[in-house]
């Protein structure tokens, strides 16, 4: 029996997609990455320097505490990045060799980052499967305290732990300051009043901080709208 052709039509459309095989999230995933240029650049950079990381050290040829005290004083110039002396990237002001320290450094950056994801994922099931398993009231509770946390604007956050940092760094100019002074008898520049006066400080810092995160928090954003709008790109 001959078909119509409007059948025949719509029969091979349906063969046509019967032959196309479904394909998986990490099939997708990956070809979406793949197509990624930006992605693919950050992953050479970042499978590089876990390599340097792994491997940095074996190339070395001195120990990150190692002390050439050749390098120090008046042959300081001589403590230049070369590789004849050994020193690839140079010494520090206390003939501490700076390749071996940016190895070390690369390491405890990796671990640190490895360790925080480790943390963050074991918390989050914890405290999701926790608020699944219990249900009810806690439930409730629980997930209104992740909806408060996600609310508070990024930039709120970032303004307010710079503020902070700042004063708990000159805290710390604060006692260098007096060590320095009292080892050499001379009076100290910076007044240090003790731990009480220290705690007094990053309490006014905090309160001081919220303020101009709440104030940066909208300048800033609308300042980020302004030069987004203005490159004709779309906001983040």
């Amino acid at each position: 029996m001959k078909l119509a052709e409007p059948d025949a039509k719509m029969l091979q459309e349906v063969g046509a997609l019967a032959e196309v095989r479904g394909r998986s999230l990490w099939a997708d995933a990956r070809a979406r990455f793949l197509r990624n240029k930006a992605a693919l650049i950050g992953l050479v950079v970042l499978i590089l320097i876990c390599l340097f990381a792994a491997f940095g050290g074996l190339i070395a040829q001195y120990e990150r505490d190692f002390v050439d005290f050749s390098l120090m004083g008046a042959n300081a110039y001589q403590g230049s990045p070369s590789i004849e002396t050994g020193h690839y990237f140079g010494v520090d002001i206390d003939g501490r060799d700076l390749y071996a320290r940016t190895v070390q450094g690369t390491r405890i950056s990796l671990l640190v980052g490895i360790v925080g994801a480790l943390v963050a994922v074991l918390v989050g099931t914890l405290y999701g499967a926790t608020a699944g398993y219990i249900g009810g009231r806690v439930d409730n509770i629980m997930m209104r305290t992740v909806d408060v946390l996600m609310s508070i604007p990024f930039m709120f956050v970032l303004i307010l732990l710079f503020v902070l940092a700042f004063g708990v760094f000159w805290e710390v100019i604060e006692f260098a300051v007096a060590g320095v002074a009292t080892l050499s008898g001379t009076p100290a520049v910076l007044v240090q009043y003790g731990l009480d006066d220290t705690m007094l400080d990053l309490l006014f810092d905090t309160l001081g901080g919220v303020v101009v995160a709440v104030w940066g928090t909208a300048h800033l954003t609308d300042l980020v709208g302004a030069i987004a709008e203005r490159l004709g790109r779309p906001e983040a």
